[in-house]
């Protein structure tokens, strides 16, 4: 269907607001946000909470454009089925601690950068509980945990996709769940694990690139069983490029990795039923 405009009417004449949406992806108004984010006035609010909160109660999305949002405590998502989507890079989130979902569905964190201050405990973007969500496309610096995913009782139907953590303690950090895709990411120069996988089950970690972190690449530990480790690159890491760590990892297939220059070892496993196969070690 065509909106046919009589009188040349235009976007930025039906909404006062989008009169400068040539900024950005432009045009956000129409089918792609429920709120737009704007520091300089041409969105509908300056203030990422306010923009959340605003929604209905079965969610829809918030626009932030380009600026550098200092926003104080943590941002907590308030309800299920909200995406916030920036434009990229130049969409910069400062804080002590980032994007905090308990329990909530139908979350998607999209083009953003976080950049953090090394507070301990802090995490970028925290998961915790809630399924069918997303992380894509971010970048996060300086936390203690770049991409935070927690579960109590099970997690299933995440994926964690080309997001890049770096200078944090750990780049993507996991603990206790299942049922998630972490795929295409970049951790590098992290002061521990690029990617560290706890106590975790059923789940791809795939196409990730680990390098130059000061532990290891990727470390599987605290109970994981039945994930896949496949096709990574994990080069020049302090310690193991891909550690699998002790008798209670059980049933991993660590496959088609490339792991040269670390320098302990490229690959150690130390787990029950581990299959190893046409990884290259140099």
């Amino acid at each position: 269907m065509v909106l046919n405009l009589r009188g040349g009417n235009t976007l930025g004449q039906i909404f006062s607001h989008s009169r400068r949406f040539d900024q950005g992806m432009g045009n956000i108004r129409p089918g792609q946000a429920t709120a737009v984010v704007a520091l300089d006035g041409s969105g509908d609010f300056e203030d990422i909470r306010e923009a959340m909160n605003s929604l209905p109660t079965g969610g829809g999305v918030v626009y932030i454009k380009e600026g550098n949002y200092k926003y104080g405590a943590q941002l907590v998502i308030p309800k299920a089925n909200i995406s916030l989507i920036g434009a990229g890079k130049s969409t910069i989130l400062t804080g002590s601690n980032g994007i905090y979902s308990e329990n909530k569905v139908g979350i998607l964190i999209q083009s953003l950068s976080l950049v953090g201050d090394d507070t301990i405990g802090a995490n970028g973007i925290h998961f915790d509980e809630g399924d069918q969500s997303s992380i894509k496309d971010c970048w996060v610096t300086h936390m203690e945990t770049g991409i935070m995913l927690s579960a109590g009782g099970g997690k299933d139907g995440v994926i964690v996709s080309n997001n890049f953590c770096n200078v944090c303690t750990y780049g993507i950090g996991t603990s206790g769940c299942e049922g998630v895709t972490i795929i295409g990411n970049t951790c590098i120069s992290n002061t521990s694990n690029g990617i560290d996988w706890d106590a975790g089950s059923d789940s791809t970690i795939t196409g990730n690139i680990c390098n130059s972190n000061g532990n290891d690449g990727i470390l599987l530990e605290g109970g994981t069983a039945n994930n896949t480790v496949s096709n990574n690159i994990c080069n020049s890491n302090t310690n193991n490029g891909i550690t699998v760590d002790g008798g209670t990892e059980t049933d991993n297939i660590i496959t088609s990795n490339r792991c040269s220059g670390n320098t302990n070892a490229d690959i150690v496993d130390t787990g029950t039923r581990t299959d190893l196969s046409h990884n290259i070690t140099m």
